[in-house]
């Protein structure tokens, strides 16, 4: 007599994907939306040469999101590529 064997519906490993969402969800409402660099404004060190990105030298940083723009001052003279903000949420 052959044993037949039950075949489990529902699986833990069929669940495992759930993870990945739910972590991304986790870390955009501790941290916020994502920004990234769009411009910056900077003053030239000592007033020759062009301003590049990573000269220490910053003002402003501008950054584009899909809420919208984010404008603030420069930390330290410079502008991080990537930025999260809760400051489009009410």
């Amino acid at each position: 007599r052959l044993a037949m064997k039950r075949v489990p519906l529902l699986r833990p490993a069929y669940f495992i994907w759930i993870a990945l969402p739910a972590a991304l969800y986790a870390g955009y409402l501790a941290l916020g939306d994502p920004y990234v660099i769009w411009s910056w404004t900077a003053s030239s060190a000592g007033g020759h040469g062009y301003p590049t990105f990573r000269a220490g030298n910053h003002i402003t940083c501008t950054y584009v999101g899909w809420p919208g723009t984010l404008r603030e001052p420069a930390e330290g003279g410079q502008c991080a590529l990537l930025r999260f903000s809760k400051a489009g949420w009410q």
